[in-house]
């Protein structure tokens, strides 16, 4: 089973040999590692001097794993998506095509509920339980109408990261651990919706023109809180850490465990790179009619 996250931060050549990834760190008389490429989930290349051959991004592309590389900052920047990941794609597509408009506002209405849910659960955790946002939970309109989601989040960040704390993709920490955590979450929701047999435009709820992962971005975000919740912790836990000005190895090698962070979803714990793809699989049945109800995850306290 595809579960390991591996992350290239040093001189490392990347190549194939019997259906094997080989790393081969540069360092002169470093031995070769070998891995099984059906038990990757993604691939993180961080390093100006990595360097992999066509066989290396075949093999990985076969066994649908995502290549994600990444910028000046060490944030991934860019994301490598098998075209075909799933054998009735064609079948999936149409219905996704036919369906997806008339079933927006009611699946972005669970959406919705369930991010809040999450980050009232979150909240509670870390001792700070925030009985309102638990009320909005049942409030939320289909479409969410009444844009409930911006008023839950203007009582939960700063409950999370302090009064003072602005969500901004630009901004110093915890914003630089957060877009890195959220990358990976998106990542992670991009390569289970291929793998089911979807299009990653259009989406439920975001438009953006320039964005080409919409879908994945719709179904991310009752998986944010989880993030959130992760950072806060580690933050907390490393205070040397609200220090850093980019993402260090240290931070990713925290950051990355959140594919195996543990959530409920179908009544029973799961690591949470299993949940992701149980949503995709369920929205996908839900555009082909098979289930009336996406699955997403479950409050937590």
């Amino acid at each position: 089973m595809s579960n390991q996250a591996l992350y290239i931060g040093s001189a490392i050549h990347l190549s194939s040999r019997l259906e094997q990834l080989v790393i081969q760190p540069k360092a002169e008389g470093a031995p070769p590692v070998t891995r099984s490429a059906d038990t990757i989930l993604f691939v993180e290349l961080d390093h100006p001097q990595v360097t992999i051959t066509q066989g290396a991004m075949q093999l990985l592309i076969k066994n649908r794993v995502a290549i994600l590389v990444t910028d000046d900052r060490h944030l991934p920047g860019g994301l490598m998506l098998p075209f075909v990941g799933h054998t009735l794609q064609g079948r999936y597509q149409i219905a996704q095509f036919q369906n997806q408009t008339k079933l927006a506002p009611a699946l972005w209405q669970k959406v919705i509920q369930s991010k809040i849910e999450q980050q009232y659960c979150c909240l509670k955790r870390q001792g700070m339980e925030q009985l309102r946002l638990k009320r909005m939970t049942k409030e939320v309109l289909k479409g969410d109408k009444s844009a409930l989601e911006g008023q839950a989040a203007r009582i939960y960040f700063p409950l999370m990261f302090g009064d003072d704390f602005l969500r901004d993709p630009e901004g110093e920490t915890p914003n630089t651990k957060l877009n890195y955590a959220y990358a990976i979450i998106r990542s992670l929701m991009a390569r289970s919706l291929v793998c089911a047999g979807l299009q990653l435009a259009p989406g439920i709820f975001h438009k953006n023109q320039y964005n080409p992962f919409p879908l994945a971005d719709d179904l991310m975000e009752p998986y944010r809180p989880i993030a959130d919740e992760l950072v806060y912790e580690y933050i907390r836990d490393y205070p040397e850490a609200q220090e850093d000005l980019i993402m260090t190895k240290a931070d990713k090698q925290v950051l990355l465990g959140i594919i195996h962070r543990p959530v409920k979803q179908g009544g029973r714990t799961r690591p949470l790179h299993q949940a992701i793809s149980q949503t995709a699989t369920s929205l996908a049945e839900c555009l082909l009619g098979i289930h009336s109800d996406l699955e997403l995850i479950e409050p937590w306290n």
